[in-house]
Formats: structure tokens, sequence, C-alpha cells
């Protein structure tokens, strides 16, 4: 991303995957803020509902509502429990 320095070119960031392959992600997540168009959230372990797993939450959160970040958010999970249909 630094290297292409292009500003039609942004980064879609998976909290989860870079969770899984590194550890936690605020380092990362803090590095690639001026990149990022678009972060993706899942809850490891597996796809659970959004607050639930393994991550520090909190922080992730703190970090995502920094002023500056005006990206979206997007969230990739299966729910668990009762459905409700409208």
């Amino acid at each position: 991303m630094k290297e292409a320095d292009n500003p039609h070119f942004h980064l879609l960031f998976g909290i989860y995957h870079e969770y899984v392959q590194n550890g936690d992600p605020l380092a990362a997540m803090n590095d690639a803020e001026p990149h990022t168009a678009s972060t993706m959230w899942r809850m490891p372990p597996g796809r659970q509902d959004p607050g639930t797993g393994t991550m520090k939450w909190d922080d992730i959160y703190k970090a995502i509502g920094k002023p500056g970040y005006s990206g979206y958010l997007t969230l990739e999970y299966l729910p668990v429990g009762e459905q409700v249909r409208v």
C-alpha cells in the first residue's frame, strides 16, 4: 500500500486474518489505518456473533473509533440462537 502511493488504491483490512496469523491485530491496524477503506470483522475462533470469541474487542473498538477513520465496517459471522424474520 505504501509503495503504491495511489489515492484510488485502498486496503480492506481483515481483523480476523491478522489475528489468526499474527495474534494481536492492533499494531497492524494502526499502521494500515491511513490506507484502509474497509475493515472486515470476523469473530475467532470460527465466525461467531459480534462481541464473542477471543479477541480484545474493547481495544479494537477504540482503535477503529478514533478520530480520522472514515472507512466502512463489514461483518461476516454465522449467527447462533433463534433467527428472527421480519
